[in-house]
């Protein structure tokens, strides 16, 4: 009976919980500082190709996710490895951590490698735990995988999002969003019926690992299909050859990067303040220091006494000009 009691108490809390999101959301906020009167909403127009695209792809994504929702996923853990419902709990507790935490770290990954990217390669390695936790010999390694999954798997949430409104017209975010969201609840809502026949069937692990695949085809048809379309204000590497020169210019500007790529690559050690090699710094440098760094070459001359603090001293192995 206590156990039928607590079951009930955690939909009343759920229903609490509800009430409350719809407090802090009973007053839209809206920007003071905004002049500009909002745009009108319009029906889908130029982006409509776009959009139409974007709903068939995730509608793919909305059906391989409803394969593995936590219910089936809790179920999965109790015929496979055969966890109680607390340790089950605990689980999805700390996914959702993870979960949570991923979407949170979701726009400062964007904002390095763009909208685009982060939805593809954030999913793709998620899917991969997800196949592979379907196929772990323990519960141990299947956690791991699942926690890594969780960690990754939700950074496309708010980048899939923001890239819809961004390539669209901002009068037809409207449209755009309620028409990429429809198909996604139809697709999910069918998806939950084969992963239970599935289950039912004795085919335990078949849910995940179809999950997994669908969602890799989704994110490479994303990548071939949206690569082409750049958003305004974003440069993103798309190529090959994009990505060797901005490789290029971090090991020249200083960054972190250029210190691994050097020794890796054996680049010349390039000063990040003066934009010269070493050998070429200025002279405020210590004598020693610089005959420490440059063993083997010509030795330094020192300042003459009459030479003035604006006259730059000789470079080691130049000429000296009388």
């Amino acid at each position: 009976m206590s156990h039928i009691v607590t079951l009930r108490a955690m939909f009343l809390l759920y229903g609490v919980i509800g009430l409350v999101v719809w407090w802090l959301y009973r007053q839209p906020v809206v920007s003071k500082a905004v002049n500009e009167p909002p745009p009108t909403a319009a029906a889908l127009g130029p982006s409509r190709r776009i959009v139409v695209r974007l709903a068939a792809l995730f509608s793919v994504d909305a059906f391989a996710g409803g394969l593995v929702v936590n219910s089936l996923m809790a179920l999965w853990l109790l015929q496979r490895f055969g966890l109680s419902l607390g340790q089950a709990g605990a689980f999805f507790f700390w996914a959702g951590l993870l979960s949570a935490a991923s979407q949170l770290a979701a726009p400062l990954v964007a904002r390095r490698i763009g909208l685009l990217n982060t939805m593809v390669f954030t999913h793709i390695p998620a899917n991969i735990c997800l196949v592979l936790a379907a196929l772990a010999p323990n519960l141990y390694v299947a956690l791991a995988l699942l926690f890594v999954r969780s960690a990754l798997s939700q950074m496309d949430v708010p980048t899939r999002t923001a890239y819809v409104m961004a390539v669209v017209t901002p009068a037809e975010r409207p449209a755009a969003a309620s028409f990429t969201a429809m198909p996604r609840s139809l697709a999910a809502a069918l998806s939950p019926t084969i992963s239970g026949a599935l289950l039912a069937a004795g085919f335990v692990s078949l849910p995940l690992v179809a999950c997994g695949v669908l969602k890799i085809a989704y994110d490479l048809a994303l990548w071939r299909g949206m690569r082409g379309e750049h958003l305004p204000g974003e440069e993103v590497c798309v190529t090959p050859a994009c990505w060797s020169e901005r490789l290029w210019s971090k090991c020249s500007t200083g960054n972190l990067l250029r210190a691994y790529l050097r020794r890796a690559c054996r680049y010349p050690p390039v000063d990040g303040k003066h934009g010269t090699h070493q050998s070429q710094r200025p002279p405020h440098l210590p004598v020693g220091a610089r005959r420490r760094r440059h063993r083997g070459s010509a030795p330094v001359s020192a300042r003459s006494s009459t030479t003035t603090g604006s006259q730059p001293r000789p470079r080691p192995g130049s000429p000296t000009t009388i």
